[in-house]
């Protein structure tokens, strides 16, 4: 059994931390609390580099990186301020607002902003949450999703390309996670209707993008997540003992580990031959699986004193970061340091590419555009 021991507590000013999130290229960690606060820190010795201030209505939802790290998305609100606000990286300026708004007939305050992912190539970002439309007597909730077109090099030319709602309720429904397989065959939304909806969007344009499948287990899947290789989806049973693998071969489930203790967020070690847990329930730490055995081989040594909202996993493996609802950040140092990445990764419209030209992380030091991309695969 080994230890992720704890390397830095970084206290935030009596806010639950919501997200953390380190950057692809490894150099920096962004976290999101509760009264929308974002700061980023230096990945090397946790110092504070930079902060955001901002008061959003129906707070904050999280951060995504973009794949070379020029822009950070930040996503919150509900109602008419509902929005993902792009900021370039290096001096956090305002790239892009883009507003979270259905297509068609809607109640701006029925609108709720609660997810965000970034497409593998940085061309597409899509958001996800719920919608409301008014019947004759009843207001209607939907499941909704929200696509953006974000490939052009000029922000002033991103802007909303398509929307899906699905599941009419009168009660609240929420997507309540995102995430796109590396290969962005798949587009996964969690959903706090008890299962997972599976998205076709191997389509170059989202408006071709259709409804595939659904998966049903567990009860709350409040997240899904894609290990690197694209080759499985884990989903959490939050505030429940058990993890589901899901398959996306036939998207049937391949493994289902049981804790024992109610489980929070998941995320996959840079080659996923390990899987960390954040535990919903004390003593709050950090459980690390192998997933090929998927038995338990490391745990945190100093606990968080509430629950574990987030956690993320540096791209060379030796440090997890923790977001709590005690008011912290963890940064855990872990012995899993090795090769980062596959040598090659299957990416869409283009074929295999060598991984160093889109994850150098510490390799390489830089991250190419998609249209670079592009033209290597057309060699």
């Amino acid at each position: 059994m080994v230890t992720a021991s704890l390397i830095d507590i970084l206290k935030q000013p009596s806010r639950p931390v919501k997200q953390v999130a380190w950057s692809n290229m490894g150099d920096r960690l962004a976290t999101v609390s509760q009264d929308s606060s974002v700061r980023i820190y230096s990945a090397r010795d946790q110092s504070l580099l930079q902060t955001i201030t901002a008061s959003v209505p129906g707070g904050p939802v999280g951060l995504k990186w973009s794949p070379d790290d020029n822009y950070l998305a930040f996503a919150a609100g509900s109602a008419d301020q509902a929005k993902i606000t792009i900021y370039n990286t290096d001096d956090l300026s305002v790239a892009r607002a883009l507003p979270f708004r259905p297509l068609g007939p809607s109640y701006a305050e029925g609108t709720q902003l609660r997810a965000v992912d970034w497409g593998p190539l940085g061309e597409k970002l899509v958001a996800g949450g719920r919608r409301r439309l008014f019947g004759r007597r009843i207001h209607y909730r939907f499941l909704f999703i929200r696509t953006y077109d974000v490939g052009s090099s000029d922000p002033s030319e991103w802007g909303e390309e398509n929307n899906f709602s699905w599941a009419r309720s009168r009660g609240n429904r929420d997507v309540t996670g995102i995430d796109i397989s590396p290969d962005r065959e798949w587009t996964v939304a969690a959903t706090n209707i008890g299962r997972i909806d599976v998205l076709d969007s191997s389509a170059q344009n989202s408006n071709d993008w259709s409804m595939f499948t659904a998966l049903t287990e567990p009860d709350n899947p409040t997240q899904a997540v894609f290990s690197h290789d694209g080759t499985r989806l884990a989903v959490p049973d939050w505030g429940n003992p058990r993890i589901f693998i899901y398959d996306p071969k036939n998207w049937s489930v391949s493994h289902t580990v049981d804790l024992g203790t109610p489980t929070g967020p998941v995320t996959w070690s840079p080659r996923d031959q390990y899987l960390a847990v954040g535990d919903w329930e004390q003593p709050f730490n950090v459980t690390i699986l192998e997933t090929d055995t998927w038995t338990t081989v490391g745990t945190s040594d100093q606990p968080h004193v509430d629950k574990i909202q987030s956690i993320d996993w540096l791209i060379d493996g030796s440090k997890l970061a923790t977001g709590s609802s005690d008011d912290t950040i963890r940064v855990w140092g872990t012995p899993f340091t090795g090769p980062l990445i596959p040598p090659e990764i299957e990416l869409p419209f283009v074929g295999k590419v060598p991984t160093l030209l889109l994850v150098p992380a510490a390799l390489a030091g830089a991250v190419v555009t998609a249209a670079a991309v592009t033209q290597e695969g057309e060699r």
